[in-house]
């Protein structure tokens, strides 16, 4: 048929609108026709070096040779896996290292290059690869070139090499199904094969600047290899050339993530028993114990990492196992920080400049989400409840206890978060925790945590302490201020801001916030059951005319004789 059609003038170099030839579908031919087929399209006109895009129309079915990549003829007999018709182009004069290259991505920074050569890598068809590269060895011309290739540090010798080491996740079914149980030889053949024809694997170990650490860890033969899950791989590349490619720490920690993320168990556990082989530096352990809490939650890896750092004769500094914990904390390992705690006996109430341990947890992570859990957890894992609780932190050099730390909450901290807040009241419940006192000689002194909770405008601390049997509402600081002291002194304050403002537009929102959260303690406050100075507020401000007139009213009314005559 093909004979008959050219011999009335068919054009064996017309090509579809993706550039696609008939020579590019010379793979579907019997073994004993495609040399002949060969012959006669190039001798009316195909050109054998023809490159075309990708085509998924003729990818239809899972089996089908054609249009999964873009390039040359030799490129599509190379993906259809046909032998006869890669041996028939390179005869012709067919170039192994013509590419299409695709243009760098959103995914991928770097151009991705579709060659035979490449092609054959990914689905280690060594049989293949072994043919193209023994014709670069036998053309002087294209063998210079493909060294000069090799060289780029993300050219085609280098993707041929990544590819060889690991290929796309979506591949592996086919290839099991081409090799079965002789994937992984094959893959190590392919790698072996390129290393021979030229391709030096150590140069992706090296870059020449500081700045270039992080493409290191990406160009470096280890972290490809532990993307493929295959043991065989990666064992071939740390024993080359007596160990030229161990990696160094930042890659090895890279390799390390790669297996978490890939959920590569053996490949994990490879690296872990050869951490040896790596350094002797210890913040080598930290970052990777560190790297893999955040990035699962599988116990397999999150408590497997800790092997790390309970090798014989390891010792971990203080600073190190506390980082630790406190990256197991945030990342909700629960189990993992529990053995932490555990062997290195980590001290919640150890001090730092001042603070414990404990409340710097709680002012660095304050509002991050489910906090909830992680202080519930630090608090039924301290043996000392009242160490816990008194003088944890400072606040204008008066002592702070943990309940102040958590309901104090200014403006740089962000919104209040009551979950926390709840969960530290229910542990510390009793009315000597509850109406515990700041301590020292600042203007703070004598705060009690209500008294903090109304000074930062939070409502939701306020609204838990009053609903708590126990609370002393009436309690004085060491000004004689009770809570309702200071919320109607701030009341006043922002509504005297208000009006002196309010001309030029300065109001701003976070003000008007404040202004409204105090108005809202201020009858959280008046409608507590409580006798004495909250009392003494509502029965002095309470008034009957035709409707009843609360302080509440006054304060927004912007009657401001009404605080001073309450408060006298």
């Amino acid at each position: 048929m093909v004979e008959i059609l050219l011999a009335r003038g068919a054009s064996a170099a017309h090509g579809t609108a993706h550039g696609v030839t008939p020579l590019h579908f010379l793979a579907a031919f019997d073994d004993d026709d495609i040399p002949g087929v060969a012959s006669a399209l190039l001798l009316h006109g195909a050109d054998v070096d023809k490159i075309c895009g990708r085509n998924p129309v003729y990818a239809e079915f899972f089996d089908s040779p054609f249009g999964r990549a873009g390039g040359t003829p030799l490129l599509w007999a190379v993906a259809a896996g046909n032998h006869c018709a890669v041996r028939a182009l390179l005869s012709k004069g067919a170039d192994p290292l013509a590419a299409e290259r695709r243009l760098p991505s959103f995914i991928n920074r770097f151009a991705i290059i579709e060659s035979p050569i490449t092609s054959a890598a990914v689905l280690h068809q060594a049989d293949l690869l072994e043919t193209i590269l023994g014709a670069l060895k036998n053309d002087s011309e294209l063998g210079e070139r493909f060294i000069a290739e090799c060289a780029d540090t993300h050219g085609q010798g280098y993707q041929a090499l990544c590819h060889a080491l690991d290929c796309h996740p979506g591949f592996r079914f086919h290839e099991h199904i081409l090799y079965g149980k002789e994937c992984q030889r094959k893959a190590v053949s392919c790698v072996d094969l390129l290393i021979e024809s030229g391709l030096d694997p150590t140069r992706f170990t090296i870059q020449p600047a500081a700045s270039a650490r992080r493409q290191r860890e990406v160009t470096h033969p280890i972290v490809p290899a532990c993307m493929s899950g295959r043991t065989a791989i990666l064992h071939y590349v740390w024993a080359y050339q007596n160990g030229r490619l161990r990696p160094p720490p930042e890659v090895w920690v890279a390799a390390l993530s790669t297996a978490v993320i890939e959920r590569h168990r053996a490949i994990f556990d490879y690296l872990l028993e050869r951490r040896e082989d790596v350094t002797t530096d210890i913040n080598a352990d930290v970052k990777a114990v560190v790297m893999v809490l955040s990035l699962t939650n599988d116990p397999y890896f999150t408590v497997g990492i800790l092997q790390l750092i309970r090798r014989p004769g390891l010792m971990l500094a203080p600073a190190d196992a506390r980082y630790i914990f406190t990256s197991a904390i945030m990342s909700n390992h629960f189990e993992v920080a529990k053995q932490v705690l555990d062997t290195y006996g980590i001290s919640l109430t150890e001090r730092f400049g001042g603070n414990t341990f404990f409340y710097g947890i709680i002012d660095q992570f304050y509002n991050f989400p489910y906090m909830e859990s992680r202080i519930s957890f630090l608090l039924t894992h301290s043996p000392n409840k009242d160490r816990l609780f008194w003088n944890v932190g400072y606040l204008d050099d008066a002592g702070m206890t943990a309940l102040h730390g958590v309901a104090y909450t200014p403006a740089l901290r962000g919104p209040a978060s009551p979950s926390v807040f709840a969960a530290m009241l229910e542990h510390f419940a009793e009315p000597r925790y509850l109406n515990a006192q700041l301590k020292g000689k600042s203007k703070r002194a004598g705060y009690t945590a209500l008294h903090l909770a109304v000074s930062c405008g939070n409502v939701d601390a306020v609204a838990m302490l009053l609903e708590k049997p126990g609370i002393e509402t009436n309690l004085q600081s060491s000004r004689g201020e009770t809570p309702m002291d200071i919320c109607v002194d701030l009341a006043k304050s922002y509504q005297t801001k208000e009006q002196q403002q309010q001309a030029f537009q300065l109001f701003d929102q976070v003000q008007s916030n404040q202004s409204a959260a105090n108005m809202t303690i201020l009858d959280l406050l008046l409608n507590a059951e409580n006798e004495g100075r909250i009392a003494k507020y509502s029965t002095v401000i309470l008034r009957r005319t035709g409707d009843e007139f609360t302080l509440v009213d006054a304060m927004k009314g912007k009657l401001l004789g009404v605080t001073q005559q309450g408060k006298g």
